[in-house]
This record gives C-alpha cells, sequence and structure tokens, in this order.
C-alpha cells in the first residue's frame, strides 16, 4: 500500500470571460485617457487574452529587459523553466509604445503602478476586477 499513489482531486473550472465580456471590459478601460489605463489595455488586450495567454503570475515577473523586439522571454514560470513567447506585430507595436511612455523608473518590472512601483498579481486582478463591475 505504501507505494501506491493517490489520485489528484479534481480541480474547480475556472470562469473566463466571453467575446462581450472582454468588449465591455476593454471599452470601459478605453474610456479612461490616462497611463494606467493604457497599461491595463496592453496587459488585457495582449498579454493575458488574446496573443500570448501567459499567467498572471508571469506577467508580473517579466521585466523590461525580457522584452526584445517581437519576443518576450518568460522566466517566472510555473514549472520553473524559462520559455519564449512570440508578439504579433500589433502586440510589439502597443508593447513599445507602452515601454517609452513608462520610461525609465527604479523597478525593472515592464508593468508598474501610477507611483512607479511594482505590480503584483492582486493589483491587477482587483484592477480588472473594478473594471468589469464584479464583485471580489
Amino acid at each position: 500500500m505504501k507505494n501506491i499513489k493517490l489520485l489528484r482531486d479534481r480541480q474547480k473550472t475556472i470562469d473566463t470571460l466571453d467575446n462581450k465580456e472582454i468588449e465591455k471590459l476593454i471599452g470601459t478601460i478605453r474610456k479612461e485617457k490616462t497611463f494606467i489605463s493604457f497599461r491595463d489595455e496592453v496587459i488585457i488586450l495582449f498579454f493575458v487574452f488574446l496573443d500570448t495567454g501567459v499567467r498572471l503570475s508571469e506577467l508580473v515577473g517579466i521585466g523590461v529587459d525580457d522584452v526584445r523586439g517581437n519576443i518576450i522571454i518568460i522566466r517566472r514560470t510555473k514549472n520553473l523553466f524559462e520559455r519564449t513567447v512570440y508578439l504579433s506585430e500589433t502586440t510589439q507595436e502597443q508593447l513599445s509604445r507602452y515601454i517609452k511612455i513608462r520610461g525609465d523608473v527604479e523597478t525593472t518590472k515592464l508593468f508598474i503602478s501610477q507611483d512607479n512601483k511594482e505590480l503584483n498579481r492582486h493589483n491587477i486582478q482587483t484592477r480588472l476586477t473594478k473594471s468589469m463591475g464584479r464583485k471580489q
């Protein structure tokens, strides 16, 4: 009996956004004309949902130096192996624009707050939840 592995428990399915919810979220964010709303649009449109599919924990670990033209090196992965993510032309353009607007700050992390501090998973989750009009 000692050598028998237990079956893994089934995990709850994670709720995802449908196309209408994504459009609503993007529309809400685009109404604001701030650095933060532009940052959120880059996060939502290109990283989280449509282009790369990176995990939130991977997203907050991306550094400015990890962006290399049309690729991003993901260093903080679930399985601890680095991987390369390729960007579409549109994503590359928006990301370049974001990096120029972001400017040079103390942190090397790509996505920052309005106080020039690193974003963490909770910051992003809270922002997206508020933009969607959902309760946490």
